[in-house]
């Protein structure tokens, strides 16, 4: 078992100052009470080795995605900060889901592939298990697990605003490539930009977005 640490979580929770402002969005049931007194109890002992949560963690996830910035570190600390801070803090429901989609935004725009986030789950409970030492049983590894899994709408809401924010860019940057006369660059995701400019022109008669694609892609057929 890990030595008493000094890293514990603040109860301001995970820092978004910097995220957008989200506006009203749905806000899930918590879990089951037996859930959350069981995940409450083992993350207060778990706050005093935060630092020791997020190296489990990391040397799990560092792995199974390869890539993610700072070998994985940023994700794994702003998944174990929040998932700590909501069972230990009092927040109003409103506040946790904001910071979870803020959470699952960040990882987004970080690399993190969705569909992992089954494979984060058991890991989260490997590293729980770890930090826990004679702590843990396995009614504490049942309840993370539904912990997360309560968690994870947010944090994949939080994903697909970070990928609307990712297409509407790369439709603009699209929009004055083509205006100017430029090939776009090869890393748009021109099915994205497509949809999300056909949102935009729901009117028209003719799909804007998709003759945008077009060009697009006659141009980098020229250049090829």
């Amino acid at each position: 078992m890990y030595q008493e640490g000094e890293d514990v979580v603040s109860d301001s929770g995970p820092d978004t100052t910097n995220r957008p402002n989200q506006g009203a969005r749905e806000v899930l049931p918590m879990p089951d009470p037996r859930v959350l007194q069981a995940v409450r109890s083992s993350a207060v002992r778990l706050i005093r080795f935060e630092r020791a949560f997020i190296q489990q963690l990391q040397s799990d996830i560092r792995p199974l995605v390869p890539g993610l910035a700072g070998d994985g570190w940023a994700f794994c600390e702003r998944l174990v900060h929040v998932l700590l801070w909501i069972a230990t803090a009092d927040q109003a429901p409103h506040a946790i889901a904001d910071a979870l989609r803020w959470v699952g935004e960040r990882n987004r725009l970080e690399g993190f592939p969705e569909p992992r986030y089954q494979d984060v789950a058991h890991a989260l409970v490997r590293a729980v298990r770890n930090v826990s030492g004679d702590n843990w049983t396995t009614s504490t590894g049942s309840a993370w697990i539904s912990y997360f899994l309560w968690s994870e709408p947010y944090l994949l809401a939080g994903a697909q605003r970070a990928a609307a924010q990712q297409a509407a860019a790369q439709a603009q940057a699209l929009r004055q490539d083509l205006h100017a006369g430029r090939p776009a660059s090869s890393d748009v995701d021109l099915e994205a930009v497509a949809d999300l400019l056909d949102e935009e022109d729901e009117d028209d008669s003719v799909s804007y977005g998709q003759i945008m694609v077009s060009m697009t892609r006659n141009i980098r057929r020229e250049r090829a």
